[in-house]
């Protein structure tokens, strides 16, 4: 089952991946292999998803066309960083009022470095669809360009969810957390 309630300051793992199921988006961060930008970070906007929405498996998910410049891009250098915010949430600690902002420090910012990789296997491709197409109906009829699935493997987490700066979170924690 979705979380509805961001998990209190200090449980950074479970934040995380609170962060990571809740979000239908996040922006991801190549190395662009592009000639005009070559070996500039290039961040772009996308869909993601950790699973259908009563099952968080924590690892993000991606559908996109061969053509783009984020399939081209880790074809060339696979490190990338995914970007959420929990602005997209609507919480109210994320809001722009007089009292709030999306920069507030109480609105958590998360960022997952690694490793994103095509899914080439049959059971891969399977893991993606389940998790992608439930949360993403439209992608099913997606039939202008060629698509692919990514994977991504995570190496390095960052978490700002309270004052003071970025916390490490431990990878292996992350995936013991149970959003249940």
């Amino acid at each position: 089952m979705r979380c509805v309630d961001p998990p209190p300051h200090g449980e950074l793992a479970k934040r995380a991946r609170y962060i990571v199921h809740k979000a239908d988006w996040c922006v991801i961060t190549t190395l662009s292999s592009s000639p005009a930008l070559l070996g500039q970070p290039f961040p772009n906007p996308t869909s993601m998803s950790d699973g259908p929405v009563d099952k968080s498996s924590g690892i993000p998910y991606m559908y996109q066309p061969t053509v783009s410049y984020i399939v081209q891009d880790i074809s060339q250098n696979s490190k990338v960083t995914l970007t959420f915010s929990e602005a997209q949430f609507g919480l109210k600690e994320c809001l722009l009022t007089k009292d709030s902002d999306p920069e507030w420090p109480m609105c958590a910012r998360l960022m997952l470095m690694g490793d994103m990789h095509l899914v080439k296997d049959a059971a891969g491709n399977a893991t993606a669809k389940a998790a992608l197409f439930p949360r993403h109906p439209s992608m099913s009829s997606w039939h202008f360009h060629q698509h692919t699935f990514l994977k991504m493997d995570i190496n390095q987490i960052l978490l700002l969810d309270y004052f003071g700066g970025y916390s490490n979170v431990s990878v292996a924690d992350y995936f013991k957390v149970n959003l249940d």
